[in-house]
């Protein structure tokens, strides 16, 4: 893809209904999104949303820095380049499987955390030690 097809996907994906409201702060919008997160794990990872329910933990900051950074400070360039190119094919929602996939990974740290801040250490580490192909097939 020539630079300036690439610059027209990257702004059609940054102005696309699932993330342009990061960007404007609209807190409405943004807890809605969240909300779809919270939904989405509970209906894929039942025992792990009441788990992470118990401890009190609260995935604002994961998916706003998640969604928008598209991933980029969570995960190492290479790996980020294959979930940016299945976010362009598949469509925004993908953000949403990669989120709780990331989540999935670490799920037996999770469940070995005491309390929230160690659920977030456990979700703030996480450069580096996602392997491309591991997340692409969850």
């Amino acid at each position: 893809m020539d630079q300036e097809n690439a610059f027209q996907a990257f702004c059609n994906l940054i102005n696309g209904k699932s993330i342009f409201p990061f960007y404007l702060f609209d807190l409405h919008q943004i807890e809605k999104r969240i909300n779809i997160f919270k939904w989405c794990l509970t209906e894929t990872s039942p025992g792990l949303a009441i788990f992470l329910e118990e401890k009190k933990f609260d995935f604002k900051k994961f998916v706003l820095e998640w969604f928008m950074t598209l991933f980029v400070k969570t995960l190492d360039l290479e790996v980020c380049a294959r979930v940016w190119d299945v976010i362009l094919v598949e469509g925004q929602l993908s953000m949403y499987r990669f989120g709780i996939t990331l989540v999935r990974i670490v799920q037996d740290e999770i469940f070995d955390c005491e309390d929230a801040y160690e659920i977030y250490m456990v979700l703030s580490n996480l450069k580096g030690r996602i392997n491309e192909d591991r997340l692409i097939l969850i």
